[in-house]
């Protein structure tokens, strides 16, 4: 498989706009685990978009192992959603078939949420046609691979965006990337009014994957520490499964 080359022009503005003057946006995600925050992320942040206006498109890996009709029907949300399938089940039978796919689409700003061979695609499109599509990639993770992805592909990357600002610095400090490109998009929440009343007692939630390095479970127990011993009345809710879920019982005790 050929590399991505250095055919970036950073310099370009990343908005494009789709016919109509649009600016035009494609989200390319995978299938294969439509319960997720990154499923979540795009359910929220997809919609709104077309309420402002934008071209905003999600493209969803098929097949085998990627159910793409078992997505939408979790996010409807997100629908119409197009729909990409590799024959070959390789990392260039991925780039060849995403960029076919984005090539039947309006140019504007490819972002790979988890799917890194999208930024492949959108550098072959680029080295034929400089106004077709730029490349970035969102970050909702902190593991090692996400940024070793971010490395590899820096020299095509216009931008990538952390949903935290911890990821935007890490991202920031990948060598040929600079924080120039390197972004913060906070995942939008619906706020509380108002504080609880002196002395009532507030609700911690937590709901998610029991697992100690992605999730910091383990991390449960001493903000529970460090609230009562401020003087915060708290009362938690903590729902979810995962690979250290006897951890996470074992603090309930």
């Amino acid at each position: 498989m050929s590399g991505p080359g250095r055919s970036g022009s950073h310099g370009v503005p990343v908005t494009r706009t789709a016919a109509g003057g649009a600016p035009a946006v494609c989200f390319v995600a995978p299938s294969a685990y439509p319960l997720g925050g990154v499923a979540s992320w795009l359910d929220r942040l997809v919609p709104d978009l077309r309420a402002l206006g934008w071209d905003a498109r999600v493209l969803l890996t098929e097949g085998d192992h990627h159910d793409a009709a078992a997505y939408e029907r979790a996010h409807p949300a997100i629908a119409p959603a197009h729909r990409v399938r590799c024959a070959t089940g390789t990392a260039e039978g991925r780039a060849r078939a995403l960029a076919a796919a984005l090539a039947a689409l309006p140019p504007g700003v490819v972002v790979s949420a988890n799917v890194p061979d999208a930024v492949i695609a959108a550098a072959r499109l680029r080295r034929s046609d400089a106004a077709s599509w730029r490349a970035a990639m969102s970050l909702h993770g902190l593991e090692p691979d996400i940024y070793r992805d971010v490395a590899l592909l820096a020299p095509v990357l216009d931008g990538v965006i952390g949903s935290n600002r911890l990821a935007q610095a890490l991202a920031a400090r990948v060598p040929g990337l600079g924080p120039g490109r390197a972004h913060y998009a906070p995942c939008g929440t619906a706020m509380q009014a108002a504080p609880p009343a002196a002395g009532g007692t507030f609700t911690v939630g937590f709901a998610g994957r029991f697992e100690r390095f992605q999730k910091r479970v383990q991390d449960l127990a001493p903000v529970a520490r460090a609230l009562a011993s401020r003087g915060v009345a708290a009362r938690w809710r903590v729902a979810g499964d995962g690979p250290d879920r006897r951890d996470v019982e074992a603090l309930a005790r």
